[in-house]
């Protein structure tokens, strides 16, 4: 049995294509980052704020869509840029959003931090050979750099949070006046508004007391009770 068959009419959906790449640029006042951008190939290239877990280039996130406002952006030529000043003490997730109508998808992303500075500070000995360090924790860094020297011997290492906690920090110093200082680490895949380094200063160590006097030998007394006229 022969059928004419029927005809159907069907439009493809055209999806926005991701932002291809996100580059950052610190300023000069230590305080402001410019990210910059070439617009998809289809669709509108957005920068939104991150809350959520990263997602790979190209998923699907209309859900967003009109629901989180993009970060402010400004052409300059073939690319799009947007500036931001990291509030201190916090770390934030940026991600490019390629939007066409009501879908959306999503492109690379950055994690941008802007540490506490390191505040009190302190180091004392704790015997000629070693010295204690202790300051409070410079949120949100994830490790902390400590180095100390005196001019000819010094070192450094890196501190984690946990090990802060856990007790004291030690370091080995010389007897002599040390210097210390202490500047806090961003995360590997962050991008970080520089911190300055704070710094301690360890006297040097007192000098050993003098020796005792030795006791006089015992023939001393003896040879004076014996010559005694």
């Amino acid at each position: 049995m022969w059928s004419r068959g029927v005809t159907l009419t069907e439009r493809a959906e055209r999806w926005p294509s991701p932002v291809e790449e996100l580059t950052v640029r610190r300023h000069a006042d230590g305080e402001r980052v410019t990210i910059t951008w070439r617009p998809p190939a289809v669709g509108d290239g957005l920068l939104i704020p991150w809350t959520a877990g990263p997602v790979p280039p190209g998923t699907d996130v209309s859900d967003l869509v009109g629901t989180v406002d993009a970060v402010p952006a400004r052409s300059a030529g073939a690319e799009s840029c947007a500036e931001l000043t990291p509030r201190p003490e916090r770390r934030v997730r940026v991600t490019a959003v390629s939007v066409l109508g009501d879908r959306a998808v999503s492109g690379p992303s950055l994690v941008i931090e802007s540490p506490a500075p390191i505040r009190d500070l302190m180091v004392r000995r704790i015997d000629a050979d070693r010295a204690e360090v202790r300051f409070d924790w410079p949120e949100p860094a994830v490790l902390v750099r400590v180095a100390w020297g005196d001019g000819l011997r010094g070192g450094e290492r890196h501190v984690a949070r946990s090990a802060l906690l856990a007790g004291r920090v030690e370091i080995p110093v010389s007897a002599d006046v040390c210097v210390v200082t202490a500047v806090p680490l961003p995360r590997p895949d962050a991008v970080a508004i520089d911190t300055p380094p704070a710094s301690a200063t360890l006297p040097a160590a007192p000098p050993p007391p003098p020796p005792l006097p030795s006791e006089p030998p015992w023939w001393r007394g003896w040879w004076r009770r014996w010559w005694r006229p």
